[in-house]
């Protein structure tokens, strides 16, 4: 076993080597490693403004592959939403575009590995925000790193 192996489950070791990519930064970009998103949250209400759907947690952000938001019979605008406390009271921001949802209507993404989409700010709770108290649905696969 060389240096950078390790058993399933267990921490990384400082000399890991992982499969990766060129991603953003400086000219020509920084080498990633993939985020693998192996969570999931789901929501189901019928209220207007945020809800959680993760908590924050402390010296990491959160890492989104994949959402999925629905409405019933009646539409609403959703937007997943950051903030840094419960129901994303303090400092909440979008942090995707509102997506404008008719009658039974769904919008989103999937993806097994993180794609880009992050909260910008270490700690921040993720929440789903509804323009109207109707039935709407949201779920997400993530990971915080």
């Amino acid at each position: 076993r060389d240096a950078a192996s390790a058993a399933t489950g267990a921490a990384p070791p400082a000399s890991a080597s992982y499969i990766g990519g060129n991603g953003s930064g400086a000219t020509g970009g920084f080498l990633q490693g993939i985020k693998i998103c192996d969570t999931h949250a789901f929501y189901t209400g019928t209220d207007t403004g945020s809800k959680t759907l993760i908590a924050g947690v402390s010296w990491r952000k959160t890492y989104i592959c994949s959402f999925l938001m629905t409405t019933g019979t009646t539409g609403a605008t959703l937007t997943l939403f950051k903030g840094t406390d419960a129901d994303c009271a303090t400092s909440g921001a979008a942090i995707g575009p509102p997506y404008a949802l008719l009658v039974n209507d769904k919008v989103g993404i999937a993806s097994s590995f993180w794609n880009g989409f992050v909260t910008a700010t270490n700690a921040d709770y993720v929440c789903i925000n509804s323009s109207a108290a109707v039935q709407h649905t949201a779920e997400i696969w993530y990971t915080i790193q």
